[in-house]
């Protein structure tokens, strides 16, 4: 049984109790985890198996399913990404700022133990990163995830309610960034992206976007523009729509 207790809340106890108050409660709430009675062939299934196959389903049904061949792309007319530089010191930086709280992946490899040998694993990974770039491949470990239906709204035995979340070793998220992150600096160098694109991008927010959006608006309501006209576009499960060997830019530049 949970007995709670009501007491006076300085700052210093604000700043440090809250949290971890907060976090105690969002782990044991009942609501905020995967679905208990999903519907299957519109029949709620009981067990633990029977809910897992029944999602596993329903998230393989919303891929996109493509064809091998690749679609005629002209040569891009910016420069070649340049090759990615790793070093041990970049390396070890990252992993002193990986959070300790964080839920740890498959491998089940604690973040405080990345963290606190951050100095002696940045070599080591500097060795696997590099041969991963080299060679194209990840570690088999590196496909496996933590995956956990989390649930969006509406009925909650509905499994397509659900989004996929997957939860995948530290050191591969860590490869991960630092790939994103050169891409990324190639793009803003050679201005490839328009800067009317805001998600996913430093230093672009929801809030520019929308100031942005309102100058365009005022500046067009005038005596001789008495009307605007605004399309606004939401692709449901985007990411997963995405035809991925689409996306296999090997032998182009950008």
């Amino acid at each position: 049984m949970l007995k709670i207790v009501t007491m006076p809340l300085s700052s210093q106890t604000t700043d440090k109790t809250l949290p971890k108050f907060y976090n105690f409660f969002k782990v044991h709430r009942q609501d905020s985890s995967s679905s208990t009675t999903p519907l299957h062939n519109g029949s709620l299934v009981t067990h633990s198996h029977e809910e897992t196959q029944t999602l596993n389903m329903q998230f393989q049904s919303i891929f996109t399913q493509e064809d091998a061949d690749q679609p005629n792309i002209p040569p891009s007319p910016h420069p070649t990404i340049p090759p990615l530089v790793l070093n041990a010191q970049g390396i070890e930086k990252l992993l002193y700022e990986v959070n300790m709280t964080k839920v740890t992946g498959p491998d089940n490899i604690p973040c405080r133990v990345l963290k606190t040998n951050a100095g002696v694993l940045a070599f080591v990974l500097q060795v696997i990163f590099l041969q991963a770039i080299q060679t194209g491949s990840l570690l088999c470990d590196w496909f496996l995830a933590n995956v956990t239906p989390i649930f969006k709204s509406g009925d909650r035995t509905l499994p397509s309610n659900y989004r996929l979340v997957s939860i995948t070793s530290v050191p591969c998220r860590t490869l991960e960034y630092i790939i994103h992150r050169h891409t990324m600096d190639h793009f803003d160098r050679q201005k490839i992206l328009t800067e009317n694109q805001h998600s996913f991008r430093p230093k672009h927010s929801y809030k520019m976007q929308l100031l942005e959006t309102t100058h365009d608006i005022f500046q067009l309501v005038n005596p001789k523009i008495r009307q605007v006209d605004i399309i606004v576009l939401d692709f449901a499960k985007a990411f997963v729509k995405v035809p991925h060997k689409q996306l296999d830019y090997e032998g182009r530049s950008y």
